[in-house]
């Protein structure tokens, strides 16, 4: 108990003895685009990748493993800090996004990257091309304590952005076997929190570069 006392307040005594200006967080509902009309998933996706330059891709799943016999992507979201959209998981934009994750133009971000690759692998037979970031692993190497890798947690100590998920969260843990409720989950709130993931991912990812020396 006295050691972690001890360091609440050396926590406590570095937070106050910051001065600068912190950027106000952006508009999220703004920033994040719900795209129904599968034509407009792969030409947004094609204009990315021309673009080219880091990406963030997130899945939206049944489950976790992909090997179980049910599992499925439901949805998927890409961000590239300027443009963040999400869309439901079709046979055509399944196609596009498989197209895009192949393409060597774009650095792909994930959080969890292991398993954002093996849904990959298991849906179109082969890996991402370019992965370039994890949020996880670079949040283990900035600080190694247990716990505190996640997206949601670096969200919140790292840009204020608290629970975004709370409304839905009952519906992602496991409720049958391995599988989770999601397709229960209103398909615009879904697809809001998938934009959710995608965009932070990318400004984590920015951070810990920067905070890491990276150009």
């Amino acid at each position: 108990q006295p050691i972690l006392d001890r360091m609440f307040k050396q926590h406590l005594r570095a937070a106050f003895a910051i001065t600068e200006t912190i950027e106000p967080l952006p508009d999220f509902k703004e920033q994040i685009q719900i795209v129904l009309d599968e034509r407009e998933v792969y030409e947004t996706l094609r204009e990315m990748d021309q673009l080219g330059g880091w990406v963030a891709v997130d899945y939206e799943t049944t489950c976790i493993k992909p090997e179980w016999p049910k599992a499925q992507i439901v949805s998927c979201a890409v961000s590239n800090g300027e443009r963040t959209i999400s869309y439901p998981w079709t046979e055509k934009t399944r196609v596009a996004t498989g197209m895009f994750l192949r393409s060597k133009r774009t650095r792909k971000i994930a959080s969890n990257l292991k398993m954002e690759e093996r849904w990959t692998l298991k849906e179109f037979g082969h890996g991402v091309t370019n992965w370039g970031w994890d949020t996880m692993l670079a949040a283990h190497c900035l600080d190694n304590r247990t716990g505190i890798c996640s997206l949601k947690f670096q969200s919140l100590v790292q840009f204020g952005v608290t629970r975004y998920n709370r409304s839905i969260e009952p519906y992602l843990k496991n409720s049958k076997g391995p599988y989770n409720r999601i397709a229960e989950i209103d398909l615009h709130q879904l697809l809001y929190y998938g934009g959710m993931d995608g965009i932070l991912e990318y400004m984590l990812a920015m951070k810990q570069r920067k905070e890491m020396g990276y150009k």
